[in-house]
């Protein structure tokens, strides 16, 4: 429980600990194919834009004519023209588990092909035109128009195309949600032993109403996807069989494992990090343990990206610290292993990226330790320039918006509280925002009950409200601005 006490150290030591994002397929939104205009290729990606929901769902697919080759700008080797301005598919996942075929290996002679033929109703025509366009790197990104195509193809019992309409019908990419016909569309392409349709299906089983959990089939179902080899597939049922009774099952469990693991999947090195970190002397850990969740922050995954950050801030300190075993194993292999060792400025950078990724709780993090940077500027030197209180006070903010960190939500409270660095707020505003960010943590529970502090703000609603959202934005900046870069002359060992 928060009990109101901000020690940046304290905090930093226990707030590091998050889930490793499961790496289940959100079971994900239409232009027509043509690539985008110049104007259009320079507007920011939109993270929040939502797709329009004007399109039928029983509208038959309506293929756009084949362009002019010279419709196509040029592009070198396979960079990507675009970016989407919905995700789906997340960044850090290789597109192959995401639609079962790879745009990111398309030459542009196939991006070629597959617009020339887009008026072709053939289910592979109609499912390789889907995925450009869900995909939006080659052409401008139309999901209303992906989810027509991939209907037309699973209409015709084409079972990627299956999966990937349910997929969008119950994320509402491209249309209204409808969880219903998700679950039809995906039950048929599971009937077809569709890899991503029989992890998903064990997925949607728990949410079916009335419906009484079955584990074992379950399992059964999530381990004929890792069969089929799909890496979500093998990480959750090693997560189901980790504590398993049977040795057999535990056996297994690390089988599952390493076969995600070595099939890059970050999720899966990640959590070959912790494993091996709890077990140190289980096979292959020594070998495999020293480069894994620096090859999964290399491939972008925020949670990775943070816990790195963290452990080369300070490799001593738990929970980011491997255990002495590991730490022995991986020395005498590799010494030279740069994550065996403290270097702060290169935490700094990865804690950073983590933030820029939208991590919650690096964001939160960079919070702490740009307030505990700027409290000891007076008095030391400075390792990182200084972040202004809208940047620090942005840390916070986006934190708890994006996790609902009730520290987060108290770490933003004392940015109202301090009148020494920002006069932009009267103090019948800073207490408004107080009020009600003290009551958000009051609702999420992080009080004890005897503190004094719940029943003070328990009734905030009625003499606050809810503050307009520009209100509740004013004094922050952008998200961008949540940073910490590393002055010359940083301290690489803070022995």
């Amino acid at each position: 429980m928060f009990n109101g006490s901000m020690r940046p150290q304290a905090a930093l030591c226990t707030i590091a600990v998050m889930a490793a994002l499961l790496g289940s397929e959100a079971v994900a939104a239409e232009h027509d194919g043509e690539p985008a205009s110049a104007a259009a290729q320079s507007q920011p990606r939109s993270q929040s834009q939502s797709p329009s929901p004007s399109q039928s769902l029983s509208q038959s697919p309506s293929p756009s004519q084949p362009p002019s080759q010279a419709s196509i700008a040029p592009r070198a080797g396979t960079t990507p023209l675009l970016q989407a301005d919905v995700i789906t598919r997340p960044p850090w996942l290789p597109a192959l588990y995401w639609y079962d075929i790879d745009p990111d290996g398309w030459s542009p002679a196939e991006v070629e092909r597959i617009l020339h033929d887009a008026g072709n109703p053939a289910p592979d025509a109609q499912y390789a035109m889907a995925v450009l366009v869900e995909d939006g790197r080659y052409v401008r990104q139309d999901l209303p128009q992906a989810q027509r195509r991939y209907r037309a193809a699973a209409e015709q019992g084409h079972a990627g195309a299956q999966a990937s309409l349910a997929r969008m019908l119950l994320n509402g990419w491209g249309g209204a949600k409808d969880p219903a016909e998700a679950r039809v569309w995906n039950a048929r392409a599971a009937e077809q032993g569709q890899r991503r349709a029989l992890f998903n299906a064990a997925q949607l089983s728990r949410g079916e109403p009335g419906a009484v959990r079955d584990r074992a089939g379950e399992l059964a179902l999530i381990e004929q996807a890792a069969t089929a080899g799909l890496p979500q597939g093998a990480l959750e049922a090693a997560r189901r069989l980790r504590h398993a009774k049977a040795p057999d099952d535990r056996a297994q469990a690390w089988t599952w494992l390493l076969r995600a693991a070595d099939a890059g999947f970050p999720p899966a090195l990640m959590e070959l990090d912790r494993w091996c970190n709890d077990d140190p002397e289980a096979q292959g850990c020594a070998s495999r343990a020293g480069d894994a969740l620096l090859n999964a922050a290399k491939a972008d995954y925020p949670p990775a990206q943070r816990w790195l950050g963290l452990r080369f801030w300070d490799s001593r300190r738990p929970p980011t610290t491997w255990s002495y075993a590991l730490w022995k194993q991986i020395y005498d292999r590799d010494p030279d292993n740069p994550v065996l060792s403290n270097n702060r400025p290169e935490g700094a950078r990865w804690l950073t990226r983590a933030a820029q990724n939208g991590d919650g709780l690096a964001l939160y993090n960079l919070g702490v330790l740009a307030t505990e940077q700027n409290e000891r500027a007076p008095y030391f030197k400075a390792e990182y320039r200084a972040l202004p209180i809208d940047a620090v006070r942005s840390c916070y903010f986006f934190a708890a918006q994006a996790e609902q960190i009730a520290e987060a939500m108290m770490g933003l409270v004392l940015t109202y509280r301090d009148t020494g660095e920002d006069d932009r707020f009267t103090a019948a505003e800073r207490e408004t925002l107080t009020n009600y960010w003290v009551g958000k943590v009051g609702e999420l529970g992080a009080f004890e009950s005897r503190d004094a502090w719940r029943m003070t703000y328990s009734d905030w609603r009625s003499h606050v409200g809810t503050p307009e959202p520009a209100f509740l934005r004013r004094g922050i900046s952008g998200r961008d601005t949540c940073r910490l870069d590393p002055l010359p002359g940083a301290a690489l060992d803070d022995q």
